[in-house]
């Protein structure tokens, strides 16, 4: 309404008309809050100085919780790969060429389930150590600790065999499903019991 009003009594040349206008209804246009930019590297372009102002600006998360955070998602690949790894293993007999699967088993062992194992024990030792009077007076730590060392144990018995299965040792299958099923279910206990003591 207040443009419109400029146009139709203002008689001055367009291009004063338009910058008046602009000027007029520049008061109705929300505030917003300015946020002061970090300082950045010489030599970034604009993209990478706006980035390096954004990453100065999260509220990083402390230690404790960023050390849960990456335990938890590198318990989930390891689990999974292991778990592949195992099924891999289990139905190699029924395939034509068991050496095949037996490859590609220790492959997703190497490759994908050892990284992640590494990365869980790193994280999980390094959050108990961070407090270890504390967690020492928890049972139920105690237990859930138990169930981790049992799918350890059989996360590796399951690589061996893996191993064996690709050497062409077909009776290295034999079992392997059963594991992969324990090794499910100590995982899948600990998870319960770390859940649900960490809730309110």
């Amino acid at each position: 309404m207040l443009r419109g009003k400029w146009l139709e009594t203002d008689e001055r040349p367009r291009q004063q008309r338009h910058r008046c206008s602009r000027l007029s209804i520049a008061p109705l246009r929300p505030k917003v809050a300015v946020r002061a930019e970090a300082p950045c590297p010489d030599g970034w372009s604009a993209i990478g100085g706006r980035l390096w102002a954004s990453l100065a600006s999260v509220p990083w998360l402390p230690l404790a919780t960023a050390l849960i955070a990456a335990h938890i998602v590198a318990n989930l690949v390891w689990i999974g790969a292991i778990l592949s790894v195992a099924l891999l293993v289990a139905n190699a007999p029924f395939m034509a060429d068991p050496a095949d699967p037996g490859t590609l088993a220790r492959r997703v062992y190497v490759r994908l389930a050892l990284p992640a194992f590494f990365v869980s024990f790193a994280t999980g030792a390094a959050r108990i150590a961070l407090f270890p009077m504390a967690y020492a007076h928890m049972p139920w730590m105690h237990v859930k600790l138990t169930f981790a060392l049992v799918v350890i144990a059989l996360h590796h018995i399951i690589g061996a065999r893996a191993k064996r299965l690709r050497g062409g040792q077909i009776a290295a299958a034999r079992g392997v499903g059963l594991l992969g099923f324990l090794l499910f279910a100590f995982a899948a206990c600990a998870a319960v019991l770390g859940v649900a003591k960490s809730l309110p």
